[in-house]
């Protein structure tokens, strides 16, 4: 799965607060397989509001914080479940590994970043008492630790820029075995 931001990048090397809001919107249509069920009919409204810090620790280091906030909302035929709150919180340390921002004379600015973090399971992951197990994306947190690894590139000419962010995570299980 992939997803792309468009928005406004600051100088990786530096200290900065930002937040970042990602919506999503799924319908799905489930025919029934016997002729005692209903067809299921569910949309799913998923939000997170992410908070992202990065401070600048030494010249090419720099430590990052993601907090996420969750609220999503399933409706199924007649029923609706919402679900709100602080997901897993992500902590990564990044390395400047090619940059030529310390130098003042050109108006072409370039910062290449690699970075290793985790992501803490800091979020709700738990059963519902009147459904069962809430589908893993309703879910605030996941329960479980994960692997961070990350590659940034910022490329900028006086004020205005590209940025490129890739990034891979490694999912541990939680205590479910999800």
């Amino acid at each position: 799965s992939g997803n792309w931001f468009l928005g406004a990048t600051p100088n990786l090397k530096k200290h900065y607060l930002g937040l970042r809001i990602l919506n999503q919107n799924f319908e799905s249509r489930h025919n029934a397989l016997f002729e005692n069920e209903e067809v299921l009919e569910s949309t799913e409204r998923l939000s997170s509001a992410n908070i992202w810090m990065q401070f600048a620790v030494k010249e090419k280091w720099t430590f990052q914080i993601i907090i996420p906030y969750t609220y999503s909302i399933q409706s199924e035929n007649e029923s609706e479940t919402k679900i709100t709150g602080l997901g897993d919180i992500s902590a990564l340390v990044n390395y400047s590994v090619l940059s030529n921002e310390s130098k003042m004379l050109s108006d072409w600015k370039y910062n290449i970043q690699i970075g290793l973090g985790a992501k803490a399971p800091t979020g709700i992951f738990e059963p519902n008492d009147i459904t069962g197990l809430l589908q893993p994306n309703m879910q605030p947190g996941s329960g479980a630790w994960d692997l961070l690894a990350v590659y940034n590139a910022v490329l900028r000419y006086k004020l205005v820029g590209f940025s490129q962010q890739l990034g891979y995570q490694a999912r541990g299980t939680n205590k479910m075995d999800y």
